[in-house]
């Protein structure tokens, strides 16, 4: 057995209750989450998805999924900013913390681009292409020190078990992972699944020292036909949402043959456990 799986084994059978005897316990569960804010989560920025999703709950496990060069990296780095700006609404049942993002495919330079980029409002090209003055390191400095929150990027980490590991230590708020299928031991969608297994039973343990937090998985999709089809990411997550870069209009959205992509997403909803589906949800980057 891998560690996964042998984690998984190792729970406790949960009790069997009945309707009519576990309603008012329920009830008093219900009015302490309205009292704590639990029925509103943590803002990603973008308000129609919010609004649709309630933002991310705790306990909630939130897939997104998109092609190769769809700026998975950049929306990840994008999340974790709104996720580290003061959140009023949630501010009741998310406890302190920082915010946790990892990738096992990219360097901590590449995410830290890309994040002071988006606190900027800046393009990724003036950074990286030395365009950049001192009126934009103002504008990043600004930024960074309204946040209410740290972001700590890991990028050393391969396995679920050493995420596991890195949480229980750290105690984030919300934990972003960028290629998440990176840290099952293959590409397979059975694997996949154990992961998704795992990191539901690590924020659902009573005991766990990170009972309820969130977690957000971004994954990749090979082909156009994957879209909402495989298994494994579609029954396990709270939410999962499907998104991808638009073409560019117009008699000049061809280079060499290829199409030219803009930078602005749409997103759309496979799956919504408690919220309203959504679709062609624009975003501009």
């Amino acid at each position: 057995n891998n560690g996964i799986t042998s984690h998984l084994s190792n729970r406790q059978e949960e009790k069997q209750e009945t309707v009519k005897t576990s309603f008012p316990e329920s009830w008093q569960e219900y009015l302490q989450d309205k009292a704590d804010g639990k029925f509103f989560g943590l803002l990603t920025g973008n308000d129609e998805i919010d609004r649709a999703t309630k933002g991310i709950l705790p306990e909630q496990i939130v897939v997104y999924t998109a092609r190769p060069g769809s700026l998975k990296s950049m929306l990840a780095a994008d999340l974790s900013l709104n996720f580290a700006k003061h959140q009023p609404v949630a501010k009741t049942w998310v406890p302190e913390g920082d915010v946790l993002l990892v990738s096992p495919e990219m360097s901590t330079k590449e995410f830290l681009e890309r994040i002071y980029c988006n606190a900027g409002k800046l393009k990724l090209d003036d950074y990286m292409n030395g365009n950049l003055i001192e009126e934009d390191a103002v504008a990043i400095k600004t930024a960074l020190e309204s946040l209410h929150r740290d972001i700590v990027i890991r990028t050393d980490i391969f396995d679920a078990g050493h995420l596991m590991a890195v949480c229980h230590k750290m105690k984030p708020i919300i934990t972003i992972i960028d290629g998440a299928y990176l840290l099952a031991r293959s590409k397979k969608h059975e694997d996949q699944s154990e992961l998704l297994k795992f990191l539901k039973s690590m924020i659902a343990e009573k005991t766990s020292p990170v009972k309820g937090m969130p977690i957000v998985c971004f994954s990749q999709l090979n082909k156009q036909s994957d879209v909402g089809f495989s298994d494994s990411w579609i029954q396990d997550p709270n939410v999962v949402i499907t998104f991808e870069r638009l073409p560019l209009k117009g008699n000049d959205n061809k280079n060499n043959g290829k199409e030219m992509l803009t930078n602005q997403l749409e997103f759309s909803s496979i799956k919504v456990r408690r919220g309203k589906s959504f679709s062609r949800v624009k975003m501009w980057f």
